[in-house]
C-alpha cells in the first residue's frame, strides 16, 4: 500500500483493486471530502490485504477491545480553538463515528479543528489505520497528554500526525500484530498472515519517521507483550520530521 502524501494517492498492492486519488485544495470542507475518499479506499484495500494474508480480525492490542469502542468528546481552549478527545479501546465503526463527529461539530458549523488528544490502549488495527488516515490528511496536531497512554493501534494514529505533542510522562508502546482467532475466549495469536501485516506496519512507521529503535522494538516484541518507548525515543518523535 503506497501513498503519495502530496496528492493523497493510495495505491493498492492487491491486483484488481485500483488506487484512489484526490487533489487537495485549501478549506476544511474540501480537505474533508478527500479524507472520506481515502477512507473509502482504505475500507476496500485493507480488508482485502488481510484476507490474502489469511486474517479475518486483526487486533493490535494486548487485551480484547471492549464492545463500546472509543469515546469522542470536545474540548475548547481559552482562545476558542477546539480539539477532540479520543479515549478508550478502538473498535470497528470508530472511524465512521469520528467522521460523523467532525462533520457535525466542525464542518457543518464551519469551526476549526486544531488537535486530537489520545488516551487509548489500542484496539483493531484496521480501524486505527482509518483514523490515522483522517489525522494525516486533516493535518491536525495529535496530543498524548502527560498522564495519557497510547499503545498498539493508538500509536499508529500518533505516528501518522505531522504535529506530535507528547507529555513528559506519557506512556507509548508498540508490539507485533496479532490475530484474534477465538473471539469467545479472547485468545490472541500470531501466524504468518499477522507477521506479514507487522512487516507492512514497520515499513509504514519508517515512512512516518518513527525512530528505527521503535520499529525494531515492535518487530521483536510478541503480540501479547509491549515495547515501551524510552525518553529518548519519545523526544525523537517530538522533534523528528514525519515523512
Amino acid at each position: 500500500m503506497a501513498m503519495d502524501e502530496n496528492n493523497l494517492l493510495l495505491t493498492s498492492p492487491v491486483k484488481g483493486l485500483p488506487g484512489i486519488g484526490c487533489s487537495l485544495n485549501s478549506g476544511l470542507s474540501v480537505v474533508w471530502y478527500c479524507k472520506r475518499t481515502l477512507q473509502r479506499a482504505v475500507s476496500r484495500i485493507f480488508p482485502e490485504l488481510l484476507r490474502m494474508a489469511g486474517i479475518a480480525w486483526v487486533v493490535s492490542l494486548v487485551f480484547s477491545p471492549t464492545a463500546l469502542g472509543a469515546q469522542f468528546s470536545e474540548t475548547n481552549s481559552a482562545d476558542s480553538r477546539s480539539s477532540i478527545v479520543l479515549t478508550g479501546d478502538i473498535t470497528r465503526g470508530d472511524a465512521d463515528r469520528l467522521t460523523q463527529f467532525i462533520e457535525t461539530n466542525f464542518v457543518k458549523k464551519r469551526r476549526s479543528l486544531t488537535a486530537i488528544y489520545l488516551d487509548s490502549n489500542g484496539g483493531v488495527l484496521e480501524e486505527g489505520s482509518r483514523i490515522a488516515a483522517i489525522v494525516r490528511r486533516l493535518d491536525v496536531a495529535v496530543v498524548v497528554g502527560d498522564t495519557a497512554v497510547c499503545r498498539s493501534a493508538c500509536f499508529l494514529i500518533l505516528a501518522a500526525s505531522t504535529q506530535r505533542i507528547i507529555g513528559v510522562h506519557a506512556t507509548l508502546a508498540v508490539h507485533s500484530v496479532a490475530v484474534d482467532q477465538d473471539q469467545a475466549s479472547g485468545k490472541i495469536a500470531e501466524d504468518s498472515g499477522a507477521m506479514a501485516v507487522t512487516l507492512w506496519l514497520a515499513r509504514l512507521y519508517r515512512r512516518y519517521g518513527v525512530p528505527d529503535s521503535v520499529v525494531v522494538g515492535m518487530l521483536k516484541t510478541l503480540p501479547y507483550a509491549l515495547y515501551t518507548l524510552n525518553e529518548n525515543e519519545k523526544e525523537q518523535l517530538r522533534t523528528g520530521t514525519p515523512k
